[in-house]
């Protein structure tokens, strides 16, 4: 499971956990811990809820962040 201290191998950047403001489909508004504001895709984490934190790289949500499952 990535977590945000590792590096992408492709790019070198690193994921940034991103709370889920909205949710509609695989589209979602997330919020990281500035409040900064972006759209991420939820295609690989679909049972991802708003109020949930997602680990997000380049728009695309890869994991849940302090789930067991």
């Amino acid at each position: 499971m990535p977590n945000a201290s590792e590096n992408c191998t492709t790019c070198g950047d690193t994921a940034v956990a991103m709370l889920i403001l909205q949710r509609d489909g695989d589209d979602a508004v997330c919020a990281d811990g500035d409040g900064k504001r972006c759209a991420v895709r939820l295609d690989f984490v679909p049972c991802a809820r708003t109020g949930e934190s997602v680990l997000v790289h380049f728009g695309v949500a890869l994991a849940r962040v302090g789930t067991k499952a």
